[in-house]
């Protein structure tokens, strides 16, 4: 078996909670799970590439002709041209286009309840996986041949052409095979289910198409380099924040408050050395203000990036309802960009005449949005320019 099979993780998932998932990643690795236990394919799946194989019968396939571009605005029309024949709300079903050659159009239909349940099944198991497809596209197909494959003695799972399958009952198998094989040449070829498995990891890498595409592609993993930006933007405001503290304990001259002082450069140091492993804080703030400047060219003087977080700090504090979601400075026009998320517009207008108290600050982007079984939320961007003079 090659090395792209071996590191393949085939998942194929049931109808039913109550049915069995079976998996296959080699002739000695491979069994089945009640859906309880997917949780014990997770470690294998981290050092895999994991195919999803889902219940053929759910993934409706069709063709329809579509000329020129597949533009955005083609792409949203199709559910409508579909809607007569979907047996459902165009709300309620997702569309994912297989391919396109020249004005044939292929695409895949399944209801969005069936991609949530699998969906929920993996994410409760601890399973990533970047590409689903229906058995009636997994199963090997080579040109001029019809493949069937007896996936129980009550049904079938039949690929007919590169985008053409179904599954049907035993029963009915002859007279489909009958109706396909009258309109092109075909020639039969049986696939056991005991051979399924390792069959589809031999060609796993020449499948094509995905289930996961709009809504339901899975967002794609950060980059080292842009983790490590944004742990060290979340330290140099975490260490923003600990200095001020710590600044602020100067007017004090008790003892409980020195030692109050020294557990914060403590935690500064701290927080310094897991930030840049192998340096020595000497002067925390100093010396993250300047790893700041040589990432992102900032000017180290007094309406710099961390004096105008200094003074911002507090206000997200008192104002805890909107949450920061990203931060961006303008070196250029000396602006911070902050977009935040909130509940409702009013708090974000409360945070806004917050900060006009003593800097020129203006809302931009406010849009609302409402996701599955949560309520509405707002986000928007706070551009803050500098001192109300």
């Amino acid at each position: 078996m090659s090395q792209q099979a071996e590191n393949t993780l085939l998942i194929r998932l049931p109808e039913s909670s109550s049915s069995p998932v079976f998996w296959y990643q080699s002739e000695v690795e491979q069994g089945q799970l009640a859906v309880s236990e997917l949780a014990q394919l997770a470690e294998k799946s981290e050092a895999s590439r994991v195919l999803v194989i889902v219940p053929g019968e759910l993934v409706s396939l069709t063709t329809i002709e579509v000329s020129g571009s597949l533009t955005p605005a083609v792409i949203r029309s199709l559910p409508y041209r579909l809607e007569e024949d979907l047996g459902s709300d165009v709300e309620n079903v997702h569309l994912a286009i297989l391919d396109k050659d020249e004005d044939q159009l292929h695409l895949a239909i399944v209801e969005n309840s069936w991609m949530e349940l699998w969906k929920s099944w993996l994410q409760e198991a601890g399973i990533k996986s970047r590409r689903w497809l229906p058995e009636t596209l997994v199963l090997p197909w080579h040109a001029g041949h019809i493949v069937t494959m007896a996936r129980d003695s009550q049904s079938h799972v039949i690929r007919s052409g590169q985008w053409q399958g179904a599954v049907c009952d035993t029963g009915w198998l002859p007279l489909y095979l009958e109706s396909v094989q009258s309109e092109q040449s075909l020639t039969e070829t049986q696939l056991s289910a005991q051979n399924f498995f390792s069959e589809v990891a031999k060609q796993s890498a020449e499948l094509k198409g995905n289930l996961l595409q709009g809504d339901w592609r899975p967002a794609r993993e950060q980059s080292s380099l842009t983790k490590g930006w944004q742990q060290l933007r979340l330290s140099a405001v975490l260490m923003t924040l600990i200095v001020v503290v710590w600044s602020g304990s100067k007017f004090y001259n008790s003892w409980e408050q020195e030692q109050q002082v020294k557990a914060y450069q403590q935690s500064a140091n701290e927080l310094f050395a897991d930030t840049f492993p192998g340096k020595r804080a000497i002067r925390p703030l100093s010396q993250m203000k300047s790893a700041l400047k040589s990432m992102q060219g900032l000017q180290s003087n007094e309406t710099g990036f961390l004096e105008q977080l200094d003074k911002l700090a507090p206000v997200f504090k008192r104002q805890s309802s909107v949450v920061p979601v990203s931060i961006s400075y303008q070196k250029n026009l000396q602006q911070i960009r902050i977009t935040a998320e909130a509940g409702n517009i009013g708090q974000f207008t409360d945070l806004r005449d917050r900060i006009a108290q003593s800097r020129a600050v203006r809302l931009e982007s406010l849009e609302q949005k409402t996701e599955k079984g949560k309520q509405a939320s707002v986000t928007g961007a706070l551009i803050i320019s500098g001192d109300r003079s």
